[in-house]
């Protein structure tokens, strides 16, 4: 990406949005930017519209803190959320009629988190946080679903993220300080895709397909500093390889929380209390250089983290967790060379 990197902030509406202190959910749908932000007083979803400006769209119950699944499915917009009851999967109406596709966690209340969804061959695929007995994964039409794989360890707790390689539905599994897998699902068929990733990297927090590749973004936690920072490895359908190591020779980059594609560009986001987020990118997958460091300008522990990460008519837009006033909306564009 050659040019000038341009960034500046979209204020946010809301007489109480220092609540709404991270947006774990970002989605662009038929040129709407959606994301939905964490609040005590119940989560909000909010839109931005093609003026430019942020506009709230609902604010559930408070019994939903965070709204994590954003997702287009059958002409509406499905949201998952956390509820301490067990999480709900949602439907948003076009006339902005809310309506409860299941609640209570559909057939367990202990999956606390509707997390992370996917449409494959038109089926929808939902992926569960359940600390009590293990992350699950159910498949349906979007009305009814059946539990096609249940981790049954409460150590592998999460079901992160689903993406396509080469017409095959993979999932990532948050394992602290255990081997990293992929799955692999066909239907209500799941296959183990073991990696050659050892502890203590864990969690695969994200999935992206990016030029015949899968790229997974693992953490390394530090245990007896065995390894220093993030890592992405790529899977091409047979091997692994690592991308990027040592948190892009940052030590305190320690999760990769978003990837995505812009201009033509894999772009990473990464979890960093110490210094403030940072954004790297790559043409080829490969060799990496740095969009941002340091955060975004309002400190490092108050831009720590981007969780949600998306392009919207070719610009890219952050989303960062603030805890001290709010969370941040950014829109970064970049003036090409000729």
């Amino acid at each position: 990406m050659n040019g000038t990197l341009n960034m500046r902030e979209i204020p946010l509406p809301g007489p109480d949005r220092a609540a709404d202190c991270q947006a774990f959910s970002m989605r662009a749908v038929g040129g709407v930017l959606y994301f939905g932000t964490r609040n005590r007083g119940g989560a909000r979803l909010h839109r931005l519209g093609p003026d430019g400006r942020v506009e709230p769209v609902l604010r559930l119950d408070p019994d939903n803190v965070d709204i994590y699944g954003i997702f287009p499915f059958g002409g509406r917009l499905l949201l998952g959320t956390y509820n301490e009851k067990g999480g709900q999967l949602l439907r948003l109406h076009p006339d902005g009629r809310l309506e409860m596709i299941f609640d209570r966690g559909l057939d367990d209340p202990d999956n606390k988190d509707i997390w992370s969804l996917a449409e494959h061959r038109g089926r929808l695929y939902f992926g569960t946080w359940n600390n009590r007995s293990g992350g699950k994964i159910y498949q349906g039409d979007g009305e009814s679903f059946r539990r096609v794989w249940d981790s049954g360890d409460p150590a592998v707790s999460y079901v992160r993220a689903f993406a396509e390689l080469d017409g095959r539905l993979h999932a990532s599994l948050g394992n602290r300080c255990s081997p990293p897998v992929l799955l692999h699902l066909d239907g209500e068929r799941v296959e183990t895709v073991p990696t050659p990733m050892l502890p203590p990297r864990g969690d695969v927090y994200v999935l992206r397909a990016f030029r015949d590749r899968l790229f997974l973004g693992v953490a390394a936690y530090h245990a007896n500093e065995a390894v220093g920072g993030a890592e992405v490895w790529s899977f091409d359908g047979r091997n692994f390889s690592p991308s990027a190591l040592g948190g892009f020779g940052n030590p305190n980059n320690i999760y990769i929380l978003s990837i995505t594609e812009w201009n033509g560009t894999l772009v990473c986001a990464t979890y960093n209390f110490k210094d403030g987020c940072e954004l790297w990118a790559s043409a080829d997958g490969d060799a990496w250089k740095p969009l941002v460091r340091g955060g975004f300008g309002q400190g490092p522990a108050n831009e720590s983290v981007v969780y949600g990460l998306e392009v919207l008519d070719g610009r890219l837009y952050a989303a960062t967790r603030n805890t001290r006033d709010g969370c941040r909306l950014y829109v970064l564009d970049c003036d090409e060379r000729r």
